[in-house]
């Protein structure tokens, strides 16, 4: 038998095996070769698309086997090739965070009830290798029996915008280009101003790689993202968050660019709604935290996409597929679910996170989606159906901004449905609604009508989060987008948005979502402000749509160069000015940072150098940020408000008597001050049931020690609480002196003396640590805990 080598290649190079090939040899030589540490980044990037999807495909085809049923993976290969791997990559994601929800759940009971530590120690600590080996089976058995290559698998192009050599080269610079301009003031591997909610993204991702702990919550999106570059990838802390923007952002270009393409089936408009949308929304939401793996970001990723999916498909089910029972039962199980979101997420009782109750609460959840889209898979073959529910796994983002993202994608969907089924009158309905939704925000910027007295949702569900008052005004709304957004934008996005009303009514439902978003971001509620990111598909496609035929109007050899560039230069100028705030240097730095690298570098030194249960002694903000960072446990709970609203009286009295060690008259009332802050217990339920695992482990665990940490940020926080009027609080110190520290300093001299304190570490007198002695004259043990 003769050996035919493009039969070979044919079966052995597909889709699938180039990109578990990928992980493998790639990530492989990351581990073995000294690979600089940002192309490591850079190199990881590809492998946050293809993990979740192979590992979804594979699972849908091993549950189709197991059912013996191949009918949805059949309706699977009649979409395009974009909306098959956005349906992959959710349902992967969807059954990896169902799993580390079960598995921690169950390691949760086992160690509380029986002291039994074999799922932590051995299954959640290496769950994503665990999955990786499931993904290389199912590639290799595809192409051991050659069911799935690339000649059989011709995926269909179902209305899917074909992008040309040229439009995609100028999209990948333009994205290059700004995430660029960006990271100029931020220097690898610095992250700028946001280290306070990243660095925590990194110590829980790291806590669970090496202890198998994953701890009580709902933001599983970032730790799973961040473990993968670490596991594969051999990537540092912080690493990925640097290198993020550059995939993220030009995921967001593409985004716009196939829901636009969607809707209007129009190259020129696609690409003009994607330059104006996504400078729209990096000038909404600040450039650095647009570009961050955080979980509200990546909702803001994910919209156009999940608009795209429903214009490309809807019509699919409505001819094949959908039938009148999934009238009701679509509806019906959506706002079962929201009701079970509500009542379990956003209640009190839940933020205390008091116990492991609260973990099987939300497995029983998944449990539920999980039974309805195996109903909308295998019993209804419904594509749409199983989509949305699939959708509801977001809610693991960021569980504040779940609500209004998927309201959106909800009301899109039922707004589609309804203009295809071309129901009378409909098109005048929402003009009607947009009419409406312009006389409550015109009454309400001339002062006729004033609804901020009711009663703030966020108050009467949430609790203290997001329940400033005053923000939740319609000045205070109002003013922070004529500061934040780009007026140029919105110029052309209202000439877009009339025009769409009196001459492209196939397109009203886009005048819909806006004005439905906008009406939803004025409402009397701060929480509702996190909307104003969601804006950006709609009104970058309203100005796309106001460009083109301002190019078609002037299509003159000499005029049309001219108004092209005078509009590209006021978007530049007025993007920036926006922007300005955020990236203004300040003196004596050719970068931006609210984090300095001396501070990165002690976090380190602590992190090799210090035990665990050694707890921070510091200004606020150098706690947040240092002591993730450092990986030690959380002594006061990680409060980022000014008035410290969600810190209870305990551990605000730690915060005070910390005052009260900087402000001591000598080093032995510091010293004293200091033993009996050791003394006091972890009460934040989340850190306490950390402290308690550990302790089960390990009984000395809980016996804690401390070290001072002085930075410039430091002195300025305790320089500025010494008046009466700031002695019940030690608000946040956002910034830092860039001198250096004054070695003649009252804080330094309190901690000088060696028979209560040790000089562990100092940064060219920029910032010290001081270890406090376990007993007056025994010098601080440091601790070997690097690899």
């Amino acid at each position: 038998m003769s050996f035919d080598i493009n039969k070979f290649k044919e079966k052995l190079i597909t889709i699938d095996s180039i990109g578990l090939l990928y992980i493998l040899a790639v990530g492989g030589l990351c581990h073995i070769l000294p690979i600089p540490e940002i192309i490591k980044g850079f190199l990881s990037l590809p492998s946050l698309l293809i993990f979740y999807y192979l590992f979804g495909k594979g699972t849908l085809h091993f549950i189709s086997k197991t059912f013996n049923n191949r009918d949805f993976l059949s309706i699977l290969k009649k979409i395009d090739i974009i909306s098959q791997f956005i349906f992959f990559w959710l349902l992967g994601y969807f059954i990896i965070t169902f799993l580390l929800y079960l598995l921690n759940a169950m390691s949760q009971v086992l160690i509380f009830e029986l002291g039994v530590f074999f799922i932590q120690d051995y299954i959640l600590k290496h769950l994503f290798l665990y999955v990786f080996l499931l993904i290389s089976l199912y590639v290799v058995i595809t192409l051991k029996y050659n069911n799935y290559n690339l000649k059989e698998n011709k995926y269909k192009d179902v209305n899917v915008p074909m992008f040309s050599s040229k439009i995609l080269f100028f999209v990948m610079i333009f994205s290059v280009t700004i995430v660029s301009v960006s990271n100029i003031f931020i220097p690898f591997p610095y992250i700028g101003p946001l280290y306070i909610s990243v660095a925590q993204d990194e110590h829980t991702s790291t806590v669970l790689l090496k202890e198998g702990y994953l701890a009580l919550g709902t933001r599983y999106a970032t730790v799973q993202f961040v473990s993968i570059g670490n596991i594969f990838f051999n990537l540092e802390p912080l690493t990925l968050n640097w290198v993020a923007p550059y995939m993220l952002f030009f995921l967001i270009v593409v985004g716009i660019w196939l829901f636009s393409y969607s809707i209007s089936k129009n190259k020129y408009i696609s690409l003009w709604a994607s330059l104006f949308g996504s400078l729209f929304v990096i000038s909404i939401v600040d450039l650095p935290l647009i570009t961050l793996f955080k979980g509200n970001v990546f909702f803001i990723v994910l919209l156009p996409y999940m608009l795209f999916f429903i214009n490309n498909n809807l019509y699919f089910v409505k001819s094949n597929t959908l039938k009148k029972e999934l009238d009701l039962i679509i509806p019906i199980s959506i706002f079962i679910i929201l009701y079970l979101f509500l009542a379990i997420i956003y209640t009190s009782g839940n933020f205390e996170m008091s116990t492991y109750i609260i973990l099987l609460k939300y497995v029983f959840l998944l449990i539920m989606m999980l039974i309805l889209i195996l109903v909308g898979m295998f019993y209804k073959k419904d594509l749409i159906f199983t989509f949305l529910l699939l959708s509801f796994i977001t809610f693991t983002f960021h569980s504040q901004e779940f609500l209004l993202f998927i309201c959106i994608v909800i009301s899109y969907y039922f707004v589609y449905k309804i203009i295809k089924l071309n129901l009378p009158y409909f098109h005048y309905l929402i003009i009607f609604f947009v009419f409406l939704c312009f006389l409550f925000f015109i009454l309400q910027y001339l002062g006729v009508m004033d609804i901020s007295n009711i009663k703030n949702f966020t108050i009467n569900v949430v609790g203290d989060v997001g329940s400033e008052q005053e923000n939740s005004k319609f000045i205070s709304k109002f003013n922070f987008l004529e500061e934040r957004t780009n007026n140029v934008i919105w110029f052309f996005a209202m000439i877009g948005l009339i025009f769409v009303i009196i001459y492209r009514q196939k397109d009203i439902i886009v005048v819909f979502m806006l004005s439905f978003c906008i009406f939803l971001y004025f409402l009397p509620d701060f929480s509702t402000t996190r909307i104003e990111k969601f804006f950006y598909p709609f009104v970058g496609y309203f100005a796309g749509i106001s460009f083109f035929y301002i190019h078609k109007l002037f299509n003159k050899k000499y005029v049309l160069p001219f108004i092209l560039l005078t509009v590209i230069c006021l978007l530049l100028i007025s993007s920036l000015s926006v922007l300005e705030s955020d990236i203004q240097l300040p003196p004596g730095y050719s970068y931006y940072p609210k984090f300095a690298d001396y501070e990165y570098n002690a976090c380190t030194w602590m992190k090799n150098n210090l035990s665990e249960n050694t707890f921070l002694v510091t200004d606020r903000f150098s706690y947040f940020t240092m002591s993730p960072l450092s990986q030690k446990i959380y002594f006061m709970p990680l409060d980022m408000t000014s008035s410290m609203g969600g810190t209870d009286e305990y551990d605000k009295e730690k915060w005070r008597l910390i005052k009260e060690i900087f402000y001591s008259k000598n080093s032995e009332e510091a010293y004293n001050n200091s033993k009996k802050l050791e003394k006091m217990s972890v009460v934040e339920e989340i850190s306490k049931n950390y402290v308690n695992i550990k302790t089960i482990k390990d009984p000395k665990f809980k016996d804690f020690s401390s070290v001072i940490v002085i930075t410039g940020r430091t002195i300025n926080a305790f320089d500025g609480t010494e008046n009466l009027e700031n002695q019940n609080i030690l608000p946040i110190e956002w910034y830092y002196s860039l001198n250096k520290i004054n070695p003649g300093s009252k804080y330094l001299k309190i901690f000088s003396d060696q028979k209560y304190f040790t000089l562990l570490h100092n940064n060219s007198d920029y910032l010290y640590i001081f270890g406090v002695n376990s007993e007056p004259g025994i010098p601080f043990q440091l601790k070997n805990n690097s690899k």
